[in-house]
């Protein structure tokens, strides 16, 4: 939520699906009733050697900065974390 947002935060839950657009890698995770996207920004390095060993059902634990991307009212959803390459 809002208070977490720019803060370095650690979370963990299950892949629910792997994906990419035009910024970088996105990894959906959850915890079985909410799911949070976890962004893997890139410039033009191939993905990170891990990310092509992950499978839908996966635990992971993941440490990134708190952000959010919402470009439809009322902005107040699609947290996400990025992490770094």
């Amino acid at each position: 939520g809002f208070r977490h947002l720019g803060l370095i935060v650690v979370t963990e839950g299950r892949v629910a699906s792997i994906g990419e657009n035009q910024g970088g890698d996105l990894i959906a995770i959850t915890d079985g009733r909410n799911y949070l996207n976890v962004f893997i920004y890139r410039q033009k390095e191939p993905p990170p050697g891990w990310l092509s060993e992950l499978q839908a059902g996966d635990r992971v634990r993941v440490r990134g900065l708190a952000s959010q991307f919402c470009n439809t009212p009322p902005y107040n959803h699609f947290f996400e974390l990025i992490l770094p390459e």
